[in-house]
């Protein structure tokens, strides 16, 4: 585990927390991922109702990290300014029209993590990883946030793949991952478009260790300048 931004904090972490290891670390987020996993079968008939009708507004991944072959995501909505961590943030559904029950449970999601942690998500979107495409090995910014992987679409069984594991996110399946660790995609030999749908939320424990690091360079695309370490008290929490 080796982000830019390191919250000493928030240990012991892993890159996979399976079922049963998110029910006793954190019964609520896995009450929540539960509850969103269920919506999954209506989120799974919105975006293939979109796609068909050419609204679905998939476009290239921001990251600019696959290598032959083509990434491609389709936001559904962010929460307050992303980087910021704000107990109050707000789910802004940009893609309420077009997907309005995902939205719906999605931002119940939210609701569910900020009532637990204080803390909800940070954005939601809908990855694409099309055949033969590779992703290079990577790791999120910093281990503050977490993500949601749910199965839309994955009969090749394509893996994120860890150092140490590898997870296939099954077709209706909710996985929660901290993609801090080093990850990649191997999608040489796929045949099929692989889709998840993606929650980048705040780590549980972050508002309970009492303070949060901002992510200067890192944060900049984002519109944030904050330097340093920053405690919840501090108003450039808000």
């Amino acid at each position: 585990q080796w982000p830019h931004f390191y919250h000493e904090g928030l240990a012991p972490a892993a890159p996979w927390h399976k079922h049963q290891q998110v029910q006793e670390r954190w019964p609520a987020l896995g009450k929540a991922v539960a509850k969103l996993q269920a919506a999954i079968p209506v989120i799974q008939k919105e975006l293939q109702a979109a796609s068909a009708a050419g609204t679905a507004a998939f476009s290239e991944h921001e990251e600019g990290l696959h290598g032959p072959g083509n990434w491609t995501q389709s936001l559904i909505g962010i929460a307050g300014k992303s980087l910021k961590p704000h107990t109050a943030a707000v789910m802004s559904c940009q893609a309420v029209a077009q997907f309005p029950k995902s939205c719906e449970a999605i931002e119940t999601f939210h609701k569910d993590l900020q009532a637990e942690y204080k803390l909800g998500i940070m954005a939601a979107f809908f990855s694409s990883l099309h055949p033969g495409t590779t992703v290079l090995p990577h790791t999120m910014g910093s281990n503050q946030f977490m993500k949601l992987q749910c199965g839309i679409s994955n009969s090749d069984a394509i893996k994120l793949q860890f150092p140490d594991v590898g997870v296939a996110v099954k077709d209706g399946v909710c996985e929660v991952l901290e993609e801090s660790f080093e990850n990649e995609y191997q999608g040489e030999s796929s045949k099929k478009i692989r889709t998840t749908l993606e929650v980048k939320f705040w780590h549980p424990e972050l508002h309970k260790s009492g303070y949060w690091l901002a992510m200067p360079g890192y944060t900049d695309r984002h519109g944030c300048d904050g330097k340093g370490a920053h405690t919840f008290t501090d108003k450039s929490e808000l």
